[in-house]
């Protein structure tokens, strides 16, 4: 089963936190950038929900409308982590669809 939604939508559906950041703050969009231990904290409670084995994330750091910073982490139940080793700048012609082929390309590679 592969399933994907964001870290924001995460938080308003399902009051999932992210380490620092409650719900509430990402709900409102109050969140800054994200260290390693946000990241393992929402993971462990996405998969504590969900009975999932793998979080995989994308993080879009939105700067202006269209210049935004772009990365990734991944979490397993095992421990195992990896967080994209540069924060790519990026700009978006469209929005749309941008996180469904990060998710396509990654569960490629698996």
């Amino acid at each position: 089963m592969y399933d994907s939604a964001t870290i924001e939508d995460m938080a308003a559906l399902y009051g999932i936190d992210c380490g620092q950041y409650s719900a509430e703050q990402i709900d409102k969009g109050d969140i800054g950038d994200l260290d390693d231990d946000d990241i393992r904290a929402f993971a462990a409670k996405v998969m504590e929900l969900f009975k999932v084995r793998i979080v995989a994330i994308t993080i879009r750091y939105p700067d202006t409308f269209e210049q935004h910073r772009w990365e990734t982490a991944v979490v397993d139940s095992a421990g195992n982590f990896f967080r994209s080793p540069a924060v790519k700048t990026i700009v978006l012609l469209d929005r749309l669809g941008g996180g469904d082929t990060w998710n396509g390309g990654f569960i490629m590679a698996c």
